[in-house]
């Protein structure tokens, strides 16, 4: 009885926690992030407004509480090399959404290039990193991160003075959190820690990732062949 009661109080206080927790990042960090889009587009310069979007990935990453906990999971390889690689990975592709929205790029050609070259990228990983990638995407969509960058994608929109700006910034959280999945693939092409692991127990669905992973390489081999 007395585990019982105490798990009840501790959900509530964590469910009230976690309310005023993503409250207050929430609001925070949308004026922080429409502040910033809105002081670089008065200073048009757009080489400046790359540089900070890489900037602000990698900062606003590396102060996602899911991303180190989610690097400590993995004892094979360093939890500080897991973070800044996936912080990298944030500001590149982050700077590659702003950079689309700049010069007016297609959404869906960019995606679309992004998952194929991850596609390719699974031939050459061992299939230890391919669950890794995926759930490291995932861990960056955080509440300290997503409000900040929906809020600086619709800043940067002002920069341009077309109907089809606004609705451009939408996308962006997304194409940002493909960046983890392409920089830790890439990771797994180099590094060779010392002993693999079995990941399934603390990575979502990695069974069925990597199943459906090895039935498209399987399936893709038997195209060539053919």
């Amino acid at each position: 009885i007395s585990m019982i009661i105490a798990f009840v109080i501790s959900s509530i206080l964590l469910i009230i926690g976690m309310a005023f927790f993503t409250l207050g990042a929430n609001m925070s960090m949308i004026v922080i992030g429409k502040s910033i889009g809105d002081f670089l587009v008065k200073k048009g310069n757009k080489f400046l407004v790359l540089l900070v979007s890489l900037v602000i990935g990698v900062v606003i990453t590396l102060s996602e509480p899911d991303l180190s906990v989610f690097a400590k999971e993995i004892t094979a390889i360093p939890s500080m090399l897991i973070v800044r690689v996936v912080s990298l990975g944030i500001g590149i592709f982050l700077m590659l959404g702003v950079y689309r929205i700049i010069k007016k790029k297609s959404f869906r050609a960019v995606v679309t290039s992004i998952i194929l070259f991850i596609l390719g990228l699974l031939f050459f990983v061992p299939s230890e990193f391919i669950s890794i990638a995926f759930d490291g995407g995932a861990v960056t969509t955080g509440p300290i991160g997503v409000p900040l960058i929906l809020a600086f994608g619709y800043g940067i929109t002002k920069i341009r003075s077309d109907n089809d700006a606004t609705s451009d910034s939408f996308g962006l959280c997304g194409l940002a959190s493909l960046g983890p999945i392409v920089v830790i693939l890439i990771l797994g092409l180099f590094f060779k820690p010392d002993n693999y692991f079995d990941v399934s127990p603390f990575v979502s669905n990695a069974s069925i990732v990597e199943r459906f992973i090895n039935n498209f390489i399987i399936s893709s081999k038997d195209v060539l062949v053919l």
